[in-house]
C-alpha cells in the first residue's frame, strides 16, 4: 500500500488516499487512488516496509504487468512463458517483502 495524499484529518484519524498493490498467485492487482482511514498514523494490520523496498517491489510488478500487455493473444506458447516469468517476480517481490520486515 502506498499513501498518495491525506485528504482530511479528525482528531487522531487521517483520510488519506492510496494505491493497493496485491500479488495474487495467478495475478497482480493495482487499484489505485481510493480512500482509507488511518488511526494515529497507523493502518490497522499493516506493517509498513522501508520505502526503497517497496519501490523495488513496484518496479517488478509494473515490469510483469507491461510484459503481460505485450502477450499475443493467439500464441500457445507465450501463456506459459508469461506463467513463468510472472512466478519468477512473484517470488523475488515477496524475497523483498520478506526480506524488508
Amino acid at each position: 500500500m502506498e499513501v498518495l495524499e491525506v485528504t482530511d484529518t479528525i482528531d487522531t484519524k487521517e483520510i488519506c488516499n492510496v494505491s493497493w498493490y496485491m500479488v495474487c498467485k495467478d495475478e497482480i492487482i493495482i487499484q489505485s487512488d481510493f480512500p482509507m482511514c488511518a488511526t494515529d498514523g497507523e493502518f490497522v494490520n499493516f506493517v509498513p516496509i522501508p520505502r526503497h523496498s517497496f519501490l523495488e517491489a513496484r518496479r517488478l510488478i509494473k515490469k510483469i504487468r507491461k510484459e503481460q500487455m505485450f502477450v499475443p493473444k493467439n500464441d500457445k506458447t507465450a501463456p506459459s512463458e508469461f506463467k513463468q516469468a510472472y512466478r519468477k517476480a512473484r517470488r523475488k517481490i515477496i524475497q523483498i517483502i520478506k526480506k524488508a520486515q
